[in-house]
């Protein structure tokens, strides 16, 4: 940045460039430039002063100027104007009422190397929000849905990924126990939460969930991603057991069948996702003492008591 902020065309042309590199608006960065300029301003003018700083979108042109309070009687002159005033700065009084603002231009701003470095930061700072913000309204659809991304950090609380970008944490707690997680592998999660931080975005995966479950099946079994086959009922230990409850819209259908797959294909993809969690697909019943006794199959029932 040189040493006196100066505008013109060039500047909108940066804005654009940034812009188009971060993926984020060139209203973004404008902004930035212009909160940029303010504190620059804040630097020379104080903080006493209520500056504030606007860019011409279209020349690149800007202009600093400070806000006065209309008031009767003024106690700080730093932000305050009287109606005399007012009038003998030739502004026309007919539009100009108490508790109205009125603007001040300000002289142009010697940058030097201190603030050169807050102008910075703050558009640094401007663009990493814009980018959370971006990265937010991307990712806020895919909560309880399955994303791939790749092991860039593992550590002991869990593993950092990289999701096309951006990147989402997987807790420790959230991954199947003894799964060992390596640099560059491509791992499949659930998105469980998504919050924004002043340090940025924060994505929390799951694989231990009984959504990610019925996700993978949903991906393995067209049926049930169609909807014509349903789980009703998941129950699970991760990375050792489930039970997944199937009912079939239509009654022509095997649900149990069509999710185990020919040869337990489909069910396979699954279980070998899950690190060979071993998975009993059982036909679900709205009656409790039948899908009691479907559940603990192979074991013979006597008696259920509900």
């Amino acid at each position: 940045m040189s040493q006196y902020i100066s505008g013109n065309t060039e500047l909108i042309k940066v804005a654009q460039a940034v812009a188009s590199e971060k993926g984020i608006s060139s209203e973004s960065v404008i902004d930035a430039i212009e909160q940029a300029i303010k504190v620059a301003a804040k630097k020379k003018y104080g903080n006493d002063y209520l500056i504030e700083a606007s860019v011409d979108r279209k020349t690149g042109s800007f202009k600093i100027y400070r806000k006065l309070l209309v008031v009767e009687k003024v106690e700080d002159a730093n932000q305050e104007i009287s109606v005399d005033q007012v009038k003998a700065s030739g502004e026309s009084y007919d539009s100009i009422i108490l508790g109205d603002y009125v603007n001040h231009n300000l002289p142009p701003v010697d940058v030097g190397r201190l603030v050169a470095q807050v102008v910075k930061q703050v558009i640094v700072q401007k663009i990493r929000n814009a980018e959370t913000d971006k990265n937010y309204e991307q990712f806020k659809s895919k909560i309880n849905q399955i994303v791939t991304g790749v092991v860039k950090k593992v550590g002991p609380r869990g593993a950092l990924l990289d999701i096309s970008g951006v990147e989402a944490f997987l807790d420790k707690g959230d991954s199947i126990p003894n799964e060992v997680f390596k640099q560059n592998e491509r791992v499949r999660a659930l998105v469980k939460d998504i919050q924004k931080k002043e340090t940025g975005l924060q994505i929390y995966l799951t694989r231990t969930s009984n959504e990610f479950l019925v996700k993978l099946f949903a991906q393995e079994v067209p049926e049930i991603f169609d909807g014509i086959i349903q789980i009703k009922s998941v129950s699970r230990e991760p990375g050792a057991r489930a039970k997944v409850g199937v009912h079939a819209v239509e009654s022509s259908l095997d649900p149990v069948g069509a999710c185990v797959g020919v040869r337990g294909s489909r069910v396979q993809v699954v279980i070998s996702e899950l690190k060979g969690e071993k998975i009993d697909i059982i036909e679900w019943s709205s009656d409790p003492a039948k899908f009691v006794v479907n559940a603990l199959v192979p074991a013979r029932v006597l008696k259920v008591i509900i």
